[in-house]
């Protein structure tokens, strides 16, 4: 036996406060069973959609056991990634992780990460005056499209064909404080109607209908600054 592990094994049998002197520097050299982060992948996903939430965790060190909403995670040791199939709403997932081994007890940890579930909103060139003749598909059709939360926005579009520029958001949101174009203010034209989103399990919601130019020529070139 070497010297230093004489030394090792004779620090096992010193009691420090009930502990050996071994226990107390294991608890001080421990690194910790930490997350360090959590992702979701998609973190936002179209109402009425069904995905999957890629989950993807960083940790200090591998634990003894692992569980996500409760549900205990395969192969509990080794994992850093979860699939969870078929979520179609709102979802919190909280990763929490154990470390059964750890000097002086369990250690544990949390985290938590939500998938969002929103509406989107569109704008884009369309050639119709009347927000009520706007058919769902020309609105879903827009070209551009963003999951609709209160945020200043500059969007570049081109006139595919001759017709008129557009706005359309949930009217759960506020209406934007002001609309420019081409740096110039625009005072728009507002109705509201039900609209269908493109997904699967969509149902026809409340939309703001913003009308924000006279009718444009193909080409067109515009820049659509949002503020809120």
């Amino acid at each position: 036996m070497t010297k230093l592990s004489l030394i090792s094994e004779c620090s096992k049998l010193i009691d420090h406060d009930g502990r050996s002197v071994h226990d107390v520097l294991a608890a001080l050299e421990y690194p910790g069973m930490k997350i360090t982060s959590l992702s979701v992948v998609p973190a936002q996903a179209e109402i009425g959609a069904t995905v999957t939430a890629n989950l993807t965790v960083t940790l200090t060190k591998d634990p003894t056991a692992q569980s996500v909403n409760g549900a205990a995670v395969p192969n509990p040791v080794t994992a850093r990634t979860l699939a969870v199939p078929n979520v179609t709403v709102t979802t919190v997932f909280q990763w929490s992780v154990t470390d059964a081994d750890a000097p002086g007890g369990p250690a544990s940890d949390n985290k938590s990460v939500t998938l969002a579930f929103l509406n989107k909103g569109h704008a884009g060139f369309i050639d119709k005056a009347d927000a009520a003749t706007l058919t769902a598909g020309e609105v879903n059709g827009m070209a551009a499209s963003w999951f609709a939360t209160p945020a200043d926005r500059t969007i570049n579009l081109v006139a595919g064909g001759d017709g008129f520029l557009w706005f359309v958001q949930p009217a759960n949101q506020p209406d934007p404080a002001a609309f420019k174009v081409n740096g110039f203010n625009v005072v728009p034209v507002k109705s509201t109607h039900n609209h269908l989103p493109a997904t699967p399990d969509a149902v026809a919601t409340s939309y703001n209908f913003f009308r924000l130019s006279a009718r444009l020529a193909a080409g067109a070139a515009v820049t659509l600054q949002v503020l809120v």
